[in-house]
């Protein structure tokens, strides 16, 4: 029989979409890398915000939380409400961007707080880009992407006859 507490670690399907999937994270050092050469930041409160933009067409998130912040409890728990900020405001935010948070350190905040600082610095990078480098600037996915070409030669797509050459 479960026990009733199991119940809260269950998310209904109605919040999958509130989740902070894999494909919204920076995961790897090069993805780090790219968006700090590109040198375009803000600061904003206790964050330093950089960002890039992508090809992804939605926007990444990744935190980087040194060991000056605080302990690890005061690092993870910075680190929560940074997440928990990015997630609520993603309809907010500009989209199309691979944003670095660098944290300075300070005692940590309400999740609002961080939202706030969050939205304010990526309206101004987003402006920024904008305005220096207009072909730069992340454009949104298309909606209706068509399916791409086959090779010429393809014998898989459609139209051709098995056993024909082009120009036969």
């Amino acid at each position: 029989m479960p026990h009733p507490d199991d119940q809260h670690d269950r998310q209904p399907d109605s919040n999958r979409d509130e989740r902070f999937p894999r494909r919204l994270r920076l995961i790897h050092r090069l993805q780090y890398q790219a968006v700090h050469a590109a040198k375009v930041r803000v600061n904003a409160g206790p964050l330093l915000v950089y960002a890039l933009p992508n090809d992804v067409g939605e926007s990444r998130l990744g935190l980087s939380v040194s060991r000056r912040v605080g302990t690890a409890v005061r690092r993870n728990a910075i680190k929560r409400r940074l997440r928990e900020a990015f997630r609520t405001s993603r309809a907010d935010l500009p989209a199309g961007y691979d944003i670095v948070v660098s944290v300075r350190p300070h005692d940590p905040e309400k999740t609002q707080q961080y939202r706030a600082w969050l939205l304010d610095a990526m309206k101004r990078l987003d402006k920024r880009y904008r305005k220096r480098w207009p072909n730069r600037a992340p454009t949104p996915p298309p909606t209706d992407p068509a399916p791409p070409p086959g090779p010429p030669n393809d014998p898989n797509s459609p139209g051709s006859e098995p056993g024909r050459s082009p120009g036969a």
